[in-house]
């Protein structure tokens, strides 16, 4: 499970079978709240104070340690974004035929 954690800028990786921290991955000032794609193992970060969207992929990512980088990139959004929400839009658009 990934959790926010708004005052120490990081996602904590929760392990709930062993009520644990497995891992802290920094991401930028103020993250509040995150989706996920399981698609493609990517996660979408609101980041308050930096006015942005983290975005950062962890295909390939071991989250029980800390082994492995993530890689990020951010999207400027505005000020104060205070969530994010992941659509597939191959869902909502009619299928050409």
């Amino acid at each position: 499970m990934l959790v926010t954690l708004e005052r120490a800028d990081v996602v904590a990786v929760v392990d709930l079978l062993e009520y644990s921290v497995t891992r802290l991955i920094p991401v930028g000032g103020g993250p509040r709240g995150l989706a996920a794609d399981p698609a493609d193992l990517t996660v979408y970060i609101a980041l308050a104070r930096q006015r942005s969207v983290a975005v950062v992929h962890l295909d390939g990512v071991d989250l029980s340690n800390e082994d492995g980088i993530p890689q990020f990139e951010d999207i400027t959004v505005g000020t104060g974004p205070s969530g994010v929400t992941v659509i597939r839009t191959d869902l909502l658009l009619p299928q050409s035929g």
